[in-house]
């Protein structure tokens, strides 16, 4: 209908999507990076004696500063799980997201053909409820004239409103159907956003 894909990209169940994927291949980088040597500094500092009265004297007090060396080498099949499971959790959540654009768009195209679809009702059914009109108008004629009877009238009464009838509903289903397509575009546009242009009628 002239719209850019992109204007799905608001829809909540893709952003979902989006976030869970991004946050999978951010886990691939932490599986990772267990791979490397960790190096941390560390230190410690106190008082120490046996005697309460030469805690607070200068040889009382100890220090200890020192480095510490993680090394992954002896973790490699830990490591190597780790980052299986996480490109297998990627590559799972990688399809959802496909499958989630598919529904979407799938779900776009049912509603514009729904809306269009009805759209068709309607017109048919404008026609319809003038049609009857129109008979019922020779009906009036034609009883003012003594060639029928008011029954006749009756009975192009009962066509109108039951050709009006099916009209508003029909035309009830049309708004319904255009609503919940602005919904399956995404919605929610804020104040100052510019909603699309549907080429629906």
């Amino acid at each position: 209908m002239g719209l850019p894909s992109q204007i799905l990209e608001r829809r909540p169940d893709i952003l979902e999507a989006e976030r869970s994927l991004a946050s999978a291949n951010a886990h691939i980088g932490e599986a990772r990076a267990y791979f490397f040597p960790a190096l941390a500094i560390t230190g410690a500092g106190g008082l120490q004696s046996v005697q309460l009265g030469n805690w607070l004297t200068s040889n009382s007090r100890s220090y200890n500063i020192g480095p510490s060396v993680t090394l992954p080498i002896f973790l490699g099949g830990t490591n190597v799980a780790r980052l299986t499971n996480a490109e297998a959790r990627y590559q799972e959540l990688l399809e959802q997201y496909r499958q989630t654009i598919v529904n979407a768009f799938r779900e776009v195209a049912d509603l514009l053909i729904a809306v269009r679809t009805r759209a068709d009702q309607r017109d048919h059914q404008e026609k319809q409820v003038k049609a009857a009109r129109e008979a019922r108008h020779l009906a009036e004629q034609r009883y003012l004239g003594g060639i029928a009877d008011y029954l006749d009238v009756l009975d192009a009464e009962r066509e109108i409103l039951s050709a009006e009838t099916t009209l508003v509903q029909t035309e009830y289903a049309r708004l319904n159907d255009l609503v919940m397509l602005f919904k399956a575009l995404g919605g929610g546009w804020k104040p100052g956003d510019e909603p699309p242009e549907l080429s629906v009628r």
